[in-house]
């Protein structure tokens, strides 16, 4: 589908009109629908969409300096991080991290809930520190966390982590 429309212009009479009318079209779709590489000041140049890559890399990005060793919440029910189920009690949840190196402990801070991505409910709320522990099954740049004490878990299911409030952390820590 064209994503800019414009008039034919079939004579020279009157057409100066349709001329600016095309034009007009043009600015007014690039003015208000094209995110801009090099965006004038003051104005708006955000996404209002998705953006699919149609499972493509974006090449060459620079990734922000963020702590990748800190998993934290910006407000309640955002996706932290997500694992599996195994067994009816238990759940694996990975961590991707920035240190090569294998994780020591983690800090646990409020409360976080389990969704099943299978069928997208929520399964366990509530989960605290002591119920979250490092597995010893965790390597480099990857650490997992087992969560236990949970009911009604389908083994083999995937799960997301999610937090409760915007307080919710989880921080990975390394010798």
């Amino acid at each position: 589908m064209a994503k800019i429309t414009l008039d034919t212009i079939t004579s020279s009479f009157g057409s100066a009109s349709l001329f600016n009318t095309n034009y007009s079209a043009i600015e007014t779709e690039l003015n208000d629908n094209v995110l801009y590489r090099v965006n004038p000041e003051g104005e708006a140049n955000q996404m209002e969409n998705d953006l699919d890559m149609n499972s493509f890399t974006i090449l060459n990005a620079i990734i922000p300096e963020i702590n990748g060793n800190v998993f934290n919440a910006t407000g309640a029910t955002q996706a932290m991080a997500e694992g599996w189920a195994f067994g009816t009690t238990v759940c694996y949840i990975m961590l991707p991290t920035i240190n090569a190196s294998r994780a020591t402990s983690i800090d646990v801070t409020g409360t976080f809930k389990l969704l099943d991505l299978t069928t997208n409910t929520t399964v366990a709320t509530g989960i605290i520190d002591s119920e979250i522990a490092l597995s010893s099954r965790r390597s480099s740049r990857v650490t997992q966390l087992t969560i236990s004490g949970q009911s009604g878990l389908t083994s083999g299911n995937p799960y997301q982590l999610q937090s409760e409030s915007s307080l919710s952390e989880i921080i990975v820590n390394f010798d």
